[in-house]
C-alpha cells in the first residue's frame, strides 16, 4: 500500500504524469488529493484503490463509463471542507471490505450505481456513512446488511433513483437500511424497492408513489420526530 498524491493539469485520473512520481494509485493505494481544489478529475478506465483522502475543499471525481470501480481500503474520506463523487455513464462503484462513503456528497446520473452491499463499515458493524445523496431516475444504490446512514453532510438534495437489495448466491433476508441523518432534507423520488427507512434526524420527503416501497418509515427512538415530508401520496402507518 502507497500513498500517492494527486498533481494534475488535465484533469486525467488514469494519466501517470498527473500523480506524483508518475505513478497510478491502483489496488490497496491511497489517492490524496490536497495539492490544489475547485477541480474536477474525471476516470474512465482505473478499476481500484484503497482511498481517496481530500485534504483540500472543492474536488469532484467523476467515474464515467461502463466500468466497475471498487473501493478496497478506508473508501472516502473527507478531511477538509467537501468532495463530490459522481457515477454516470453507466459507471459501477463498489465499496467493499470495512470501506466507508465519508462526508462526500455523491452524485449518480445516466445509469451509475453505487454498491454497498460488500462493505461491512469502518468498524464491522455494518454501518456505512454517505454526507449526502443525489442523482436522476436512472441511477441506483445497492445494499445488503449495512445501515447506509445518508445525510452527515447536511446538504438538501433529491434522489430520484431506485433503492435496492443485490442478489448474492444463499442470501435470503438481506437486513439493510438506509437511515436519513444529519440536518438536510433528502428527497426520494425514485422505485424503493422493499429497503427500509429510518428517519434518524432532518427532513425526508417522499415524492412519488414508488418511494413507498420502503416495507416500513420509523422514527428512531433515541431522535425527536423530524419532519416527514409527504407530497401528493398517502403512506399507511404510524409515523
Amino acid at each position: 500500500m502507497a500513498d500517492i498524491t494527486w498533481n494534475g493539469t488535465d484533469g486525467v485520473y488514469g494519466t501517470p504524469g498527473n500523480w506524483i512520481g508518475n505513478t497510478l494509485p491502483g489496488g490497496s493505494d491511497n489517492a490524496h488529493f490536497g495539492s490544489t481544489g475547485s477541480e474536477t478529475v474525471t476516470n474512465t478506465s482505473i478499476v481500484s484503490v484503497g482511498a481517496f483522502e481530500f485534504d483540500v475543499s472543492g474536488y469532484t471525481i467523476i467515474m464515467a463509463g461502463s466500468f466497475e470501480f471498487d473501493f478496497d481500503g478506508v473508501g472516502v474520506a473527507v478531511n477538509n471542507g467537501g468532495a463530490t463523487v459522481e457515477a454516470i455513464n453507466q459507471a459501477y462503484i463498489e465499496f467493499k471490505n470495512n470501506s466507508d462513503g465519508g462526508t462526500a456528497r455523491y452524485v449518480i446520473d445516466t445509469g451509475g450505481t453505487i454498491n454497498f452491499a460488500n462493505t461491512a463499515g469502518p468498524l464491522g458493524n455494518n454501518i456505512v456513512h454517505v454526507g449526502s445523496l443525489e442523482g436522476d431516475a436512472t441511477g441506483s444504490i445497492v445494499l445488503k446488511n449495512a445501515a447506509v446512514w445518508v445525510g452527515g453532510n447536511d446538504l438538501d438534495t433529491n434522489y430520484g433513483g431506485s433503492i435496492a437489495y443485490g442478489l448474492s448466491r444463499g442470501l435470503s433476508h438481506p437486513t439493510g437500511s438506509l437511515v436519513k441523518v444529519g440536518n438536510g432534507t433528502l428527497s426520494l423520488s425514485g422505485l424503493n424497492r422493499g429497503v427500509p427507512i429510518t428517519i434518524a434526524s432532518g427532513t425526508l420527503e417522499l415524492a412519488s408513489a414508488g418511494s413507498t416501497g420502503a416495507p416500513s418509515v420509523t422514527f428512531a427512538p433515541q431522535a425527536p420526530s423530524p419532519p416527514l415530508a409527504i407530497a401528493n401520496l398517502s403512506i399507511p402507518g404510524r409515523y
